[in-house]
């Protein structure tokens, strides 16, 4: 036995409004999966965005341990490898915990990074979550409770403890002459020097966080974003003040702008990050905003540190590492974002 099938018939208006309908839907669709194809982000954002969320109902948190030497200048390659773990996992919508239990050596220019970093993840609109605990090692402890770095966080600790054999982690995004100057006098205070002595020094600061907003980085919306961070300790043991400061700007290698001969040059003999922060240093070229080097910066940086009461000037920058005081140099694995200079002042 055959069923007959009622046939429905509708009228042309209404065949015509569903054929306008379904076309709307198929071009809507269209322009969609266009708009995703050129902008993969859109995706991803969504992706990370929904796994965050469904982590943090689920209490799910990935734990990464520092290394025992947690140290950008001491320990470089290892250190960086951990930077980018932590990128890697929050990019990934992962929660994350830094545990600093196991840490047999701290300097500062970690505890910046690790502040920079997740600035520079919240000025990208990333959402993420980090949780931490303090290291065993009672000396490595006090120095991230009285380096300021829980401040920069919400922390269990119901008060920060000054001491003023620090300075502070300080932070800003223009240059600030105000810092600069209370720099020279913790620095002039701790050390056998006056503040005419040191008003060079005060010069290098002023220019190296103005470097900061010139060689800032351009975010997804075209907005530029840069930031420099600065602390100083006085270490009265072995009589010195110890420094840093860390501009998240480019990089000192992609700043440069050379001439035409000058790039194949490079390309052709394999120059590395190193060999243009040497360059750089003295003088040899120009910045990318088409202002010599020479006399100023970088160049002002290393005469600087041929100066008897400074040891140890290290400078990171990309890929690049030097030692300006044991005039050595090499390429590490991993990039750091933007540059970091460290050094000690002696008190004679």
């Amino acid at each position: 036995m055959r069923m007959k099938l009622n046939k429905t018939f509708h009228s042309k208006n209404y065949l015509n409004w569903l054929k306008k309908h379904l076309l709307r839907n198929l071009i809507r669709k269209h322009k969609i999966k266009n708009r995703r194809r050129k902008d993969p982000a859109i995706d991803n954002d969504i992706y990370r965005n929904h796994k965050f969320g469904l982590n943090i109902k689920n209490n799910y948190r990935k734990t990464l341990y520092t290394p025992a030497n947690f140290s950008v200048v001491d320990n470089p390659n290892i250190t960086m490898q951990f930077f980018q773990k932590i990128e890697y996992e929050i990019l990934s919508g992962n929660p994350i915990k830094i545990d600093m239990k196991k840490v047999e050596n701290l300097t500062f220019d970690s505890l910046l990074y690790i502040i920079a970093m997740f600035d520079y993840l919240k000025a990208m609109n990333i959402h993420f979550s980090v949780r931490g605990n303090l290291p065993l090692n009672e000396k490595f402890k006090i120095i991230v409770i009285e380096s300021g770095f829980l401040s920069f966080f919400e922390s269990n600790l119901n008060e920060i403890k000054y001491n003023e054999n620090y300075l502070q982690i300080k932070s800003g995004d223009y240059t600030n002459s105000d810092i600069a100057k209370h720099l020279i006098l913790f620095i002039s205070k701790h050390i056998n020097k006056s503040r005419t002595e040191l008003f060079d020094l005060y010069r290098i600061f002023i220019e190296m966080m103005a470097n900061t907003k010139q060689h800032a980085y351009i975010l997804k919306n075209n907005t530029p974003y840069s930031k420099w961070y600065l602390m100083a300790k006085y270490e009265k043991d072995l009589k010195k003040v110890k420094f840093v400061f860390l501009d998240t700007g480019v990089g000192i290698a992609k700043t440069i702008s050379k001439k035409i001969s000058e790039k194949i040059f490079y390309v052709f003999s394999g120059a590395k990050d190193s060999d243009l922060i040497h360059s750089a240093l003295k003088g040899e070229f120009r910045s990318r905003t088409e202002e010599s080097w020479r006399g100023k910066g970088l160049p002002n940086i290393k005469k600087f540190s041929a100066e008897k009461y400074v040891e140890d000037l290290t400078i990171v920058s990309n890929k690049g590492y030097i030692n300006c005081t044991k005039n050595n140099k090499s390429e590490l694995m991993d990039a750091l974002k933007g540059t970091l200079y460290s050094w000690n002042l002696i008190w004679e």
